[in-house]
């Protein structure tokens, strides 16, 4: 992964000193993955991993960082709102838009990059797939949105937001009020006999290249 960052030339001779990288996403597993590609740069540096915008905003003035990977998407303090937050806080901030979004949503794109933005980059690949074949029409997916991190599972794990999903598979939601719809009727002496079959699987994913223009 190579990370281009124009510097100040107050910074000049500190040229040799790593880039100070500053994370934020909700997501672990990304958090986690950018880390390992930023930590594995000799001239880079992360200097936070944070979960929010609102601690990214806390944070930049005394952790200092050159670049911040901010996601969009966040349930506290989203990147759109903490974006000029963080620019007013450090002048000679580089701000990258990490998000799912950027890749099919230009207005998100185009107004980060007209708040100060330096560029906006899809989130990295996990390589994990989930592949399902079922006979069923349709599947509902539950995203854990709601989820406020007070929910405390097995060895102590605290369950937050959008940290797991849910795929079920089944009939259109309304079915029996849509008559287009594939029919949920039941009748009597019949057998409801429905088979869902999910396949999981890893691949390596290739790192992406990060530039800020």
């Amino acid at each position: 992964m190579s990370l281009a960052v124009a510097r100040t030339s107050s910074a000049a001779a500190l040229l040799h000193d790593p880039i100070r990288v500053m994370v934020v996403d909700d997501a672990t597993v990304v958090r986690g993955t950018i880390m390992r590609w930023i930590e594995a740069e000799p001239d880079m540096q992360v200097v936070a991993s944070l979960r929010g915008g609102r601690e990214a905003i806390e944070q930049v003035e005394r952790k200092s960082p050159d670049v911040v990977i901010l996601d969009i998407t966040m349930p506290d303090v989203d990147g759109i709102t903490a974006l000029p937050l963080l620019l007013e806080k450090k002048r000679d901030l580089v701000v990258v838009m990490l998000s799912t979004l950027t890749r099919r949503n230009a207005e998100i794109s185009l107004r980060a990059l007209s708040l100060g933005a330096a560029d906006c980059i899809p989130k990295p690949d996990s390589g994990r797939e989930l592949t399902v074949w079922t006979d069923q029409p349709g599947v509902q997916l539950y995203t854990s949105n709601y989820l406020t991190g007070t929910l405390v599972g097995i060895s102590g794990h605290i369950y937050r937001q959008t940290q797991a999903y849910t795929f079920e598979t089944q009939h259109f939601p309304n079915s029996p009020n849509q008559p287009n719809f594939p029919s949920t009727v039941l009748g009597a002496g019949q057998t409801f006999n429905s088979t869902t079959i999910f396949a999981f699987s890893a691949r390596r994913p290739s790192p992406r290249s990060l530039h800020n223009r």
